[in-house]
């Protein structure tokens, strides 16, 4: 099942690019896994600066290692476990505690830990749909993101006010939204 619209290069395709010393492939790769690599500092509650040194480790990491990476399509889980266990070492190491990070685990995470495989799920998930709610217009992609993926409860009064649109219109412009970025999953192969 493809993660990515058509007109992508495939992970594997990248990496090999990557491998050939293509810059513009490498610049592709993070930006393609930028939000899923910050997405785990923050699940931490890391500050803003914090988690852009974990990205920055995550990416050093990447480069590092991108080689001993045997799947090429589980690329998503490498960053997610090691970007876990990059987090879990800083808040380890914050907290004055010793801690080592294994570098042959590193290199082949276990695909269970951290991370459980619900919660791996999850952040794949979310990135994919992330990916997909840049592909549809801006309006679209702001009111779904609004309902589906900001933190807590947020009511259609919020949404209303924050977006100027009228609370009745909500509702049927969610569905009409829903229904492109169906489509753009679709396209990608991910139907349901």
């Amino acid at each position: 099942m493809p993660k990515h619209g058509p007109a992508e290069p495939s992970d594997p395709a990248l990496i090999a690019a990557c491998l050939g010393g293509d810059d513009s492939a490498w610049r592709a790769l993070i930006d393609r896994y930028r939000r899923l690599i910050y997405s785990v500092p923050v699940r931490y509650g890391f500050s803003s600066d914090e988690a852009a040194d974990v990205f920055q480790d995550v990416c050093i990491l990447l480069y590092e290692k991108l080689h001993l990476l045997r799947d090429h399509e589980r690329l998503p889980s490498w960053l997610l476990t090691s970007t876990s266990r990059l987090c879990w070492a800083r808040r380890r190491s914050a907290a004055k505690m010793p801690v080592s990070i294994d570098e042959e685990g590193l290199d082949a995470p276990d695909e269970d830990a951290p991370l459980a495989d619900e919660e791996l799920d999850a952040l794949e998930r979310r990135h994919v749909l992330e990916v997909a709610l840049a592909q549809i217009p801006i309006p679209c992609a702001k009111l779904l993101g609004r309902l589906f993926l900001d933190q807590g409860d947020v009511s259609y009064k919020d949404i209303s006010r924050d977006l100027r649109m009228p609370e009745g219109s909500i509702g049927p412009t969610r569905q009409r939204c829903l229904e492109k970025l169906r489509s753009v999953l679709a396209r990608a192969g991910f139907v349901p």
